[in-house]
């Protein structure tokens, strides 16, 4: 009989992209060599829930042999660690992933502007700080997507108990092929998809649109500009509907459809934490990506010039393009080399090996 490992998730992880993959992974992974209960946790709790899910996990603990406790996210991990006694708190994982603290902080010092949204993640810093520190001298182990934020932490709450350790995110490598004919001459089509949320605008963009526009302006280039992915809300779209360059999708069940309409990947993402799982997916669809340095900070093996362009600036932004429409850069080109990086570096079973290999040390 396999023994037990208990993976408490997001109680909506299946509907959101950048969690339903990753966990799915893990899932796949650990199922290959333990019996894996899946334990679906909401964010929120009251003293009747945190009393019902003491007791499922206090069930499972004693009714069978459980080799480890993989909790994904913060909050998730911060009621896990709560509920459970501090016997089985040596067995609990936490798949931080990314650190919202330190992730959040250099975020907002990187924002030029304080207004109501800045102040409400300002205050968020707070219980952000407050779990991840806890979690430090709580749990075996904590998992972080970059050595940014494993540094961090490991250098940012003092004396910790806990084994840091650095586990990307992988992708899976398509076979996609785009028909898209370019016209540089005639227009530039950036795009950019993921899943919006109500820091969206300003942490990624914002930015893009004050870049597009001053290019725009200047009618030397014209760029056009196409947004996708999940929850885009009404007021966000009245925003986007006053720039003409603009082009909004919505939610796109097909990713094929997306990257077939656009020529470039714009990551403006003003964060240095974690890895930018939109950007490793544009790599696997052989497509050029234009971003801030930060946004490649933490994939292993990006160069500028050679798999991917780095811009941090408007300027920069515009002279990437201006090399692209007179054919000192090749776009296609940078995206074969993308590609071929995350064959060489990103592949699942390859990113989570070294995790099982410590799970099985515990």
């Amino acid at each position: 009989m396999f023994k037990v490992i208990v993976l408490a998730v997001p109680e909506n992880y299946e509907s959101i992209g950048g969690l339903y993959l990753p966990i799915s992974e893990y899932i796949k992974m650990f199922s290959q060599y333990y019996d894996v209960r899946i334990l679906k946790m909401p964010y929120r709790y009251n003293i009747q829930e945190y009393n019902k899910y003491r007791r499922i996990i206090g069930t499972i603990i004693t009714e069978n042999e459980v080799k480890a406790i993989l909790a994904y996210g913060l909050n998730v991990s911060y009621a896990i660690s709560k509920i459970l006694d501090k016997r089985c708190r040596a067995m609990l994982v936490s798949l931080t992933r990314d650190s919202l603290y330190f992730g959040t902080l250099f975020s907002l010092l990187m924002g030029k502007t304080i207004n109501a949204n800045s102040i409400k993640r300002i205050l968020r810093l707070i219980p952000y700080r407050m779990k991840e520190k806890y979690l430090t001298r709580n749990c075996k182990c904590m998992v972080y997507a970059s050595k940014w934020d494993a540094d961090k932490v490991s250098n940012g709450y003092g004396k910790i108990k806990a084994d840091i350790i650095t586990v990307p995110n992988g992708i899976h490598v398509t076979d996609f092929f785009t028909n898209k004919k370019h016209d540089f001459e005639k227009e530039i089509v950036l795009g950019f998809i993921g899943y919006w949320t109500v820091d969206y605008m300003d942490e990624c963009i914002y930015p893009m649109l004050s870049i597009c526009e001053a290019i725009n302006n200047k009618n030397e280039i014209k760029v056009k500009l196409i947004l996708a992915g999940r929850n885009i809300s009404n007021s966000q779209k009245n925003v986007l509907s006053k720039y003409e360059f603009v082009k909004v999708l919505g939610a796109v069940e097909q990713l094929d459809e997306f990257y077939n309409s656009i020529d470039i990947f714009i990551s403006t993402v003003k964060k240095k934490n974690g890895i930018l799982n939109k950007v490793l997916e544009a790599f696997s669809y052989k497509k050029c990506v234009i971003g801030f340095e930060d946004n490649f900070y933490a994939i292993e093996g990006c160069v500028n010039g050679e798999n991917c362009l780095i811009a941090n600036t408007n300027e920069e932004f515009e002279a990437m393009l201006y090399h692209i429409k007179n054919g000192k850069i090749n776009p296609d080109t940078i995206g074969v080399n993308a590609y071929k990086l995350i064959q060489v570096h990103y592949s699942w079973d390859s990113i989570l090996l070294p995790l099982y290999e410590y799970i099985g040390k515990v």
